[in-house]
């Protein structure tokens, strides 16, 4: 019995081929992944950075309100809110928000945020916050600044050479 010649499929060295195409391509993507994983947590530590300060701002303007009005608590005055969560020790927190007095919806529930004191923060892409409530520092009041910033060395121009 005679096999046909004209077989069709792929040949050996064709399926390796293709698989070495593949592997170069995964190894490429991957470490873009990874990347794409670090600039997401760096967006939503933003967010919420961005979040709080804006929160912030609005009990403050909230309290001057009732304060100019008469109406509401005038019992504090206009003053920035003295914490920004009723969260006491510092460490992780999956049950109660952090940043839940500036926060609607109960603050920031995600385990991700940590505490390291009463006024100090780290987000998830290990930025470093610290809130300054009034008369607790030089820092304006009610700022929330992200504290591990690294300074960036100013470039000196070159001077040109005079001949």
């Amino acid at each position: 019995m005679k096999l046909p010649r004209n077989q069709k499929g792929f040949t050996l060295i064709e399926l390796v081929m293709v698989i070495v195409i593949l592997g170069i391509l995964a190894a490429v993507a991957v470490p873009k992944f990874s990347d794409v994983s670090n600039q997401a947590k760096a967006a939503s530590e933003a967010g919420v950075a961005g979040g709080v300060r804006a929160g912030i701002t609005t009990v403050y303007m909230t309290r001057v309100m009732a304060f100019a009005t008469g109406e509401g608590d005038t019992t504090g005055g206009w003053r920035y809110p003295p914490k920004l969560d009723a969260w006491i020790n510092a460490g992780w927190n999956t049950t109660v928000g952090f940043f839940d007095s500036v926060l609607a919806q109960g603050g920031v529930q995600d385990g991700i945020w940590y505490k390291a004191s009463q006024h100090s923060y780290e987000g998830p892409a290990t930025g470093e916050y610290m809130y300054y409530p009034e008369g607790s520092s030089p820092q304006a009041p009610g700022s929330f600044l992200k504290e591990n910033t690294q300074a960036i060395t100013p470039v000196t121009p070159k001077t040109p050479a005079t001949p």
